[in-house]
């Protein structure tokens, strides 16, 4: 059994907010998502997903069916070392979609679990800045705020938080069924969102929809041309729309920075976008995406 220490920081905000955190090996997905919030003392009322080599791990429940990403992973069902990460390895998180707190997460290290100390994991080791704000925003931030953390304290009600968080997201989840990874073989290559492709894509995104749905009613139009029953039309028709609603040519429902190039992917597969629609992209955003769905 192996120990890995993160360092989650939060990103995009004029704030020093950061934790490093132990946690073994078999730990889920989900548990170190847990860790991140509970160690920030994030309330966990809110969905969250976490990314990393093109794979998206979210939890699926009943109300959001019709508005899933295509493709996403259950992260209760997955470990960190089936993830194969190496050192420096990056995962991105996003909790709070309208908020969208987004958090760099960071494989800063890897020792062997010295053996009868796996119930010390997970452990809060250093810190700095008292807790995320969620309902001010970081307005009104005091110098405590921005101090290192005390560890002791912090640690007390750490694995509790855990445990509390654990209980209240993985109830009543859809998405349950475990499947393969998707390997990009993406260690060798790295790419960061700038802010001009950013923007770019959040100016071209609304164009691409509108195309792309133009093409989507013309096919309802012609089920509708169907000489068929009316019922049988109508109950097509509503398949086919929940199905479209689901789709990023149609609607985004997580439009992010940290998620702008699963978007991309997924639009790309939908065909609702060709590699001709990026050519006024970055060259190392077109060579990620060419590298990535090869």
């Amino acid at each position: 059994m192996q120990v890995y220490k993160f360092k989650a920081s939060l990103t995009d905000r004029n704030v020093e907010l950061w934790r490093e955190i132990e946690i073994l090996s078999n730990a889920t997905v989900a548990n170190l998502a847990y860790c991140v919030l509970a160690s920030v003392d994030a309330s966990g009322s809110h969905l969250f997903n976490i990314n990393y080599n093109n794979n998206r791990f979210e939890f699926i429940y009943d109300e959001m069916e019709d508005f899933a990403p295509a493709v996403c992973y259950n992260p209760s069902l997955y470990t960190l070392d089936e993830l194969n990460l190496n050192v420096n390895d990056e995962l991105k998180m996003e909790y709070d979609y309208g908020a969208s707190w987004e958090f760099n997460i960071k494989l800063i290290s890897v020792n062997e679990m010295k053996k009868g100390t796996h119930r010390h994991y997970p452990y809060i080791t250093k810190g700095v800045g008292r807790k995320l704000d969620e309902e001010e925003y970081f307005e009104n931030l005091t110098d405590e705020d921005k101090k290192e953390i005390n560890i002791k304290h912090y640690n007390v009600l750490f694995k509790d938080d855990v445990w509390r968080m654990q209980e209240g997201y993985e109830q009543h989840i859809i998405n349950t069924k475990k499947t393969d990874l998707a390997n990009y073989n993406m260690s060798n290559y790295n790419y960061e969102t700038n802010e001009r492709d950013w923007k770019l894509f959040k100016s071209k995104l609304p164009y691409w929809q509108e195309n792309n749905i133009k093409i989507v009613i013309n096919e309802y139009q012609n089920l509708l041309n169907k000489n068929i029953p009316a019922s049988r039309k109508f109950w097509e028709l509503d398949k086919l729309m929940k199905k479209d609603k689901k789709k990023s040519g149609v609607i985004v429902y997580n439009l992010s920075r940290s998620n702008m190039i699963n978007e991309i992917l997924e639009l790309l597969k939908e065909k609702a976008i060709t590699m001709d629609d990026l050519n006024d992209f970055s060259s190392e955003l077109k060579s990620y995406i060419k590298i990535t769905i090869k």
